[in-house]
């Protein structure tokens, strides 16, 4: 009797976790690769609609999706599930779902659309960000990275006070507004920070480059050969 092999992940949250995948593929596929019914001259925000539409219309749970989406506890196991589902599918070992969760989501400023956009729209991006991370973490150790400490929300009050005494970025929210403090550097309100992306994440790479190219890493790494694949990496 044939067998099919079924791959166990430990840990999803929600029922039906898998073939949801499988669905936000499809309609990542459809956009990526253009669906003759898809107008190519679309822009991104309504790229990112039509996806959330189709999603609405086609995902596994039904019309219960929208409860999903809109409940922020159970969106929480949703996207969990996905992260964790996509980290198995690319073999990545060394970056924990908790990590890679809070990279992807821990800015209060982004929506659930935005979220969603790295599954719906932008998944090579994501994989490549995923790979980047594991390649990094795993010489520098996940358990040294502190997200608490690197992002930071604040009132206009206290961030008048505000001193950086690490040798790393720090990102801070003051209402909708986003400043980059430079290591070893006080707090200046003129210097905005402004990027294209989620400033979180580019504040985190830049965080990852500075600890990657750190006297205490490369001190105690053990590989030279995977530190220099590591900032190999990086530069492409």
């Amino acid at each position: 009797m044939d067998t099919v092999e079924i791959p166990l992940i430990f840990d999803l949250r929600l029922p039906c976790a898998r073939l949801e995948r499988q669905i936000i593929r499809q309609i990542y596929e459809m956009i990526k690769n253009g669906d003759e019914n898809l107008d190519v001259n679309l822009s991104e925000d309504k790229l990112l609609a039509l996806a959330m539409e189709k999603l609405r219309s086609t995902s596994v749970y039904g019309k219960n999706i929208q409860d999903i989406l809109d409940d922020t506890n159970l969106f929480k196991h949703y996207f969990h599930d996905q992260i964790a589902i996509l980290l198995d599918e690319l073999g990545i070992n060394h970056l924990s779902v908790s990590f890679a969760q809070k990279l992807l989501t821990m800015n209060p400023s982004l929506t659930v659309e935005n979220k969603m956009k790295y599954f719906l729209l932008d998944q090579d991006e994501l994989i490549k960000l995923l790979n980047l991370f594991e390649i990094g973490l795993e010489i520098i150790g996940e358990d040294k990275w502190q997200f608490e400490e690197q992002f930071l929300i604040f009132n206009k009050t206290k961030i008048v006070t505000f001193n950086n005494p690490t040798n790393l970025y720090v990102l801070i929210q003051v209402e909708q507004q986003f400043y980059q403090i430079l290591p070893q550097e006080s707090f200046d309100s003129d210097r905005i920070y402004e990027c294209n992306g989620d400033p979180l994440i580019e504040t985190s790479l830049m965080n990852l480059i500075e600890l990657l190219v750190s006297s205490t890493v490369i001190d105690r790494a053990d590989d030279i050969v995977q530190l220099s694949t590591a900032y190999d990496f990086i530069v492409q």
